[in-house]
């Protein structure tokens, strides 16, 4: 039969309790088999003292076990804390997650709004571009499209709140985070993107409200509501000779400005010889090219403009420009100079006018023929307020003009521009043709061909390209 203290307990106090007792009493077994000598009170006090010792080890094997159940405790403890802070942040990356997906949303959702309003404005230049070709056909007049206005304003407010509302959700994300450095870049991508449409829709809205030039406001006066009205209210009668003067003077600017404009095409034209000014008008080029010392002679149809002329002095003709030039003694002009005077010529003798310069100017000698742009907006747009105008004529048709003409060079030239074609042709409100002449008289170029006659040197010279 078994040893009752060699039982199997599961507490370490009874364990080291039944092995202090089996040990004692081992050893008191042990003593009393080698001799006798101990009395049995001597052998009860050696037991009384080892029991006393198997106490003290009880009870500092109970105060371990409190010391253990008490890290027992402080570790559960702690590790429901290190719990409960991994459920939060777990929580906080889900919904973290869950405002960049949002925000992705958000962005994907501004950047298809972005991409419509680019595409509005691309179907409203398809519109003013078929427009134009209307006007310029003579289907109809031009009429801004007002109703535009409201629209792109609708258009840059929608896209500017949900732009904020964007900013704000990238406002409450960690700004160290990747994932926000790239919100934070394809927000301000965005915002650019923005900036530019805006800056188209104010363009183009600037360019559809664009109102004649008037030199002064003599026509917008207050009525007694205290309303502005267009209009005039007068005693005084216009005689038919001031009225085409008048009429320059009030929708195209006073002598000095327009002077000034012209200033520039003094250094396109040669030093030397008679420099003819069709359509003369006023005066300017005449007033600039007396200044300079060339010997100058205008050219006008209009019997006020002609005795404006002659007021200052300035050596003038009451004549039909392609008649006169017609007239003219064959190489016997230096330069062929006009300003808004082409646009008056009806189209069927616009081809007539180039041959008639082609074949008065002398060898080399230079054409500048300046004109509205109906490139531009603008200017297309107050095209007609000179009820003389015929046509606008686009630079590529005066271009084409000149090479077929017998010219031997043709540039266009935009004497206010900044020298960014593709930008002054869009922008700005005249341009001029500059051309020359062959530099060899046409005979002695079909006389050095042998049997060539001067009707065939004037062809084949006329296919010299007008880039050369």
């Amino acid at each position: 039969m078994s040893d009752p203290t060699t039982t199997v307990d599961t507490s370490p106090k009874d364990r080291l309790t039944a092995l202090a007792k089996r040990s004692i009493r081992s050893v008191t077994n042990a003593g009393a088999g080698r001799g006798k000598g101990l009395s049995r009170r001597a052998q009860a006090a050696q037991l009384s003292a080892h029991e006393e010792l198997i106490d003290e080890i009880t009870l500092t094997v109970e105060a371990l076990e409190q010391a253990i159940d008490s890290l027992r405790r402080d570790h559960a403890g702690r590790l429901n804390v290190i719990g409960q802070h991994l459920a939060v942040t777990v929580e906080r990356a889900d919904r973290t997650d869950a405002s960049i997906a949002e925000t992705n949303r958000s962005i994907e959702a501004t950047r298809d709004h972005l991409a419509a309003i680019s595409n509005h404005l691309d179907g409203l230049s398809a519109d003013l571009n078929k427009t134009w070709q209307q006007v310029l056909s003579g289907e109809k007049r031009f009429d801004p499209i007002e109703a535009f206005q409201p629209w792109a304003k609708a258009e840059i407010g929608f896209a500017t709140t949900r732009l904020d509302e964007l900013a704000a959700r990238l406002d409450q994300l960690d700004q160290g985070s990747a994932a926000t450095k790239l919100l934070n870049q394809q927000a301000d991508e965005m915002g650019g993107r923005l900036d530019e449409v805006a800056y188209r829709v104010l363009v183009i809205e600037d360019e559809l409200n664009a109102a004649p030039y008037v030199a002064n406001r003599e026509f917008i006066f207050t009525h007694d509501d205290g309303q502005e009205v267009l209009g005039f209210d007068t005693d005084v009668p216009m005689s038919p000779d001031e009225l085409y003067v008048a009429f320059e003077n009030l929708f195209r600017g006073d002598v000095a400005e327009i002077a000034d404009r012209q200033r520039g095409y003094l250094d396109l034209l040669p030093a030397d010889g008679v420099i003819a000014d069709l359509g003369c008008g006023r005066g300017e080029m005449l007033g600039l090219l007396r200044e300079a010392g060339h010997d100058a002679i205008g050219v006008d149809l209009d019997e006020g403009m002609v005795a404006e002329c002659r007021r200052q002095d300035f050596n003038v003709e009451l004549a039909d420009a392609i008649s006169w030039l017609e007239n003219q003694p064959e190489h016997s002009l230096a330069a062929v100079f006009s300003a808004q005077f082409i646009e008056h010529i009806p189209p069927p003798e616009l081809e007539r006018l180039f041959r008639a310069t082609a074949r008065a100017l002398r060898p080399g000698g230079v054409m500048i023929a300046e004109t509205v742009n109906p490139h531009s907006t603008r200017a297309a747009k107050a095209f007609w307020v000179d009820l003389t105008h015929q046509h606008p004529i686009y630079p590529e048709v005066v271009v084409a003009l000149a090479r077929l003409t017998g010219f031997g060079t043709g540039r266009i030239v935009f004497p206010h521009g900044s020298g960014a074609f593709r930008q002054d042709l869009v922008s700005q409100g005249e341009y001029a043709l500059v051309a020359t002449t062959v530099p060899q008289p046409l005979v002695s170029a079909g006389q050095d061909r042998g049997t060539e006659s001067a009707d065939d040197a004037l062809e084949a010279d006329s296919h010299i390209d007008a880039d050369d």
